[in-house]
């Protein structure tokens, strides 16, 4: 499995695919006080823009994604030889009913994605392999990424856009 893309930057949002561990690490560290800036405050149900989902369903996807990131950072460094799997974000978001799980909570819930993720952090060795890296940046990207989205749609509600297809994590 491919984690990270050939390619310098996402072309969506220019975030560098390598960017150093550390920076990646402290990306999401900061992802609750990052995604409370974007969403100025508690993130809305409100659909904007052109964006999949709510400010507040990306939070709880982001939630998701950096606790899914902490069991397979932990893995990487526990389990050198466990093979990641993707999943799909979207089955992950309708299973969990997102559109209807409150703004409060998905903020409770990414802080203790971000405290699991720093745990995970902190059982690295100091210079983390190659896997452990990638995982970090991964993630990072999801936290840049959307809470980019949210900043750059917040004043732009609208119906809520279509799935883009079977993308998976």
């Amino acid at each position: 499995m491919r984690w990270l893309p050939d390619i310098e930057a996402c072309g969506e949002c220019g975030f560098a695919w390598d960017m150093p561990y550390d920076e990646a690490v402290a990306t999401v560290r900061d992802a609750t006080e990052l995604v409370q800036q974007a969403c100025g405050g508690v993130p809305s149900h409100e659909h904007a823009g052109d964006l999949r989902w709510s400010p507040c369903e990306y939070t709880w996807h982001l939630a998701d994604a950096i606790r899914i990131a902490a069991e397979r950072l932990w893995m990487t460094i526990h389990v050198p030889a466990v093979r990641l799997v993707c999943f799909d974000e979207v089955a992950l978001a309708a299973a969990r009913h997102y559109d209807e799980l409150p703004a409060a909570a998905a903020l409770w819930s990414l802080t203790r994605a971000v405290a699991d993720f720093d745990a995970a952090v902190r059982s690295a060795p100091p210079e983390p392999v190659e896997r452990t890296s990638a995982v970090a940046r991964r993630v990072a990207h999801e936290v840049w990424h959307h809470a980019g989205d949210m900043l750059a749609k917040r004043a732009t509600p609208t119906a809520p856009a279509e799935p883009r297809g079977d993308e998976r994590l």
